[in-house]
């Protein structure tokens, strides 16, 4: 009897503590590009119909480097201070895990689908939104 009251405390214990009213909040990516200012990102991998695109030697890479105001500039890494970037926009949606690039008339959209603490994997949202799928990684200790 006793038994029984105490698995019943048990049961009404771990139900009671997953369904309590403690507010869950979602994730914010909102500063994942930036870090609050601005950020670098090589471009490691620009796969287009499953083929890698981009070069092996990091001097050879694109970079993105992300701005807290929501400007883009996209560069060779070796022409970094040498010519103009390609300048755009970007925007990310938090909660569905979009990422909208704007350059000039051409947008692209990308899905968020691999989040890790070394790499970002964006891929196109729809068909023809975007010419590749890109992994991005943080710009490593030169």
């Amino acid at each position: 009897m006793i038994l029984r009251w105490f698995v019943l405390l048990f049961v009404t214990l771990c139900i009671s503590g997953c369904t309590s009213n403690y507010p869950l909040k979602s994730v914010d990516y909102t500063d994942l590009f930036c870090d609050g200012n601005s950020k670098v990102w090589i471009v490691n991998k620009a796969i287009v119909n499953n083929v890698n695109t981009a070069p092996f030697d990091l001097r050879n890479k694109e970079v993105m480097v992300f701005h807290e105001s929501g400007c883009l500039d996209f560069i060779l890494f070796k022409m970094l201070g040498k010519q103009k970037p390609k300048k755009g926009r970007y925007y990310l949606d938090s909660d569905k895990r979009i990422l909208s690039m704007t350059f000039n008339q051409e947008e692209w959209e990308f899905k968020l689908s691999v989040l890790e603490d070394n790499r970002i994997v964006l891929r196109p949202l729809k068909k023809g939104t975007a010419p590749f799928t890109i992994e991005l990684i943080p710009l490593p200790e030169l």
